[in-house]
């Protein structure tokens, strides 16, 4: 076997074991936000509700454990780190154990948050690696959203 041969088959095998990437897919909106399904590896992980009238894309994840989370846009060189979020200028919220990429920053959601997420209707505001993010929510219910991700979910898991 050739020296370019043997070059050649590392490389296939090298893409072949690396893992896929998220696939999104739109199916609806509601409101402001666009419902997106989500697969990892091929398979259906997420539904999640987007919104994007702010800072970048504000999204709130439902997966199939049945678990909300809550990503911002990714902060280069942040890995890692606390974040705060704060619904309507009310409760702010410390969370801790936010994961990150380049792409994206996000934190599981516990009751509490949820509750108010649920309850808003004004806005949204993160802060992460010391940026404030702000999104609006234009007096919009959001139990339509979370209706949608949840039954989004759902089905698909079916």
């Amino acid at each position: 076997m050739t020296l370019r041969c043997l070059a050649t088959a590392a490389a296939l095998a090298l893409m072949t074991a690396l893992p896929l990437h998220a696939a999104e897919k739109k199916i609806g909106r509601v409101g402001d936000f666009d419902i997106i399904v989500i697969t990892e590896k091929g398979k259906f992980d997420r539904c999640t509700a987007q919104s994007t009238n702010g800072s970048g894309a504000l999204r709130l994840a439902y997966n199939t454990r049945g678990e909300y989370a809550l990503s911002i846009p990714g902060i280069k060189g942040k890995r890692k780190g606390p974040m705060s979020v704060t619904f309507d200028g009310g409760t702010t919220y410390d969370l801790n154990g936010a994961g990150a990429t380049t792409e994206r920053a996000w934190v599981m959601l516990g009751a509490g948050p949820v509750d108010s997420f649920l309850n808003a209707t004004d806005s949204v505001d993160v802060t992460f690696a010391g940026r404030r993010f702000t999104w609006v929510l234009y007096n919009q219910t959001m139990e339509d959203m979370f209706i949608a991700i949840e039954n989004c979910t759902i089905e698909r898991s079916r």
